[in-house]
């Protein structure tokens, strides 16, 4: 279960974390914990509301055209 702390201010410009430890992932692994995060939030987000985090969504990425 992934947690976050309350104290947080939601719409502060800068958080600061102290690094205690990493994961390294390999690129499969990152990309099914992206996907399961994704996932998770979405999920939030219907029961909930929006989250605002202050990032414009991007367009997919277009296949290279030769």
């Amino acid at each position: 279960m992934f947690r976050m702390k309350n104290a947080w201010e939601r719409h502060a410009s800068e958080v600061r974390v102290k690094l205690s430890s990493c994961v390294i992932l390999s690129p499969f692994a990152a990309k099914r914990l992206a996907l399961l995060l994704d996932n998770v939030i979405k999920q939030y987000e219907a029961r909930f509301e929006t989250m605002d985090v202050g990032v414009l969504p991007t367009a997919p990425d277009r296949p290279a055209t030769r």
